[in-house]
C-alpha cells in the first residue's frame, strides 16, 4: 500500500508537472500565436494600405488612359478632316492649273492676233505713205 500511495503521489506529481508543462506550452503557443497574429495583422494592414494606394493610382491611370484615348480619337478626327481638306485643295489646285493652261493658250492666241493686227497696221501705214506720195505727185502734176 505504501508503494501504491507513493506511486499515486508520483502520479499526481507527474500529472502536476504535465499540467504545468501543458500550461506552459499552451502559454508559449498562445504567445507565439499572438505574435504571429500581430505580425500578420501588420502585414495585412500594410497590404491594405498598399492596395488602397494601388487602387488610387489605378484610378488616376484610368483617367489618364481615358483622356489619352479621347485625345487620340480627336486627333484621328482632325487628321481625317485635314485629309478631306487636302483632297479638296488638291482638286482646287488641279482646276486652277487647268485654268492657267487655258488662259496661257488664250494669251498666246491674243498675242498672235495682236501681232497680225500690228503687221496689218504696218502694212496699212506703208500703203498710206505710198498713197501720200502718189497724192503729192498727183497734186504736183495737177499744179503744173
Amino acid at each position: 500500500e505504501a508503494l501504491r500511495a507513493k506511486l499515486e503521489q508520483e502520479k499526481w506529481g507527474l500529472e502536476a508537472d504535465i499540467d504545468k508543462q501543458t500550461n506552459h506550452m499552451e502559454e508559449d503557443a498562445d504567445l507565439e500565436i499572438e505574435e504571429l497574429k500581430q505580425k500578420y495583422d501588420a502585414r495585412l494592414s500594410q497590404e491594405r494600405k498598399s492596395t488602397l494606394m494601388l487602387k488610387g493610382e489605378n484610378g488616376i491611370m484610368k483617367k489618364k488612359f481615358t483622356a489619352l484615348h479621347k485625345d487620340i480619337e480627336e486627333q484621328r478626327e482632325e487628321i481625317k478632316a485635314m485629309l478631306e481638306k487636302e483632297k479638296l485643295l488638291e482638286e482646287q489646285i488641279e482646276s486652277l492649273e487647268r485654268e492657267i493652261v487655258s488662259l496661257r493658250e488664250l494669251i498666246h492666241e491674243r498675242d498672235v492676233t495682236i501681232g497680225e493686227k500690228e503687221k496689218k497696221i504696218y502694212e496699212l501705214k506703208k500703203r498710206n505713205q505710198e498713197l501720200e506720195k502718189f497724192k503729192f505727185v498727183l497734186n504736183y502734176k495737177i499744179q503744173e
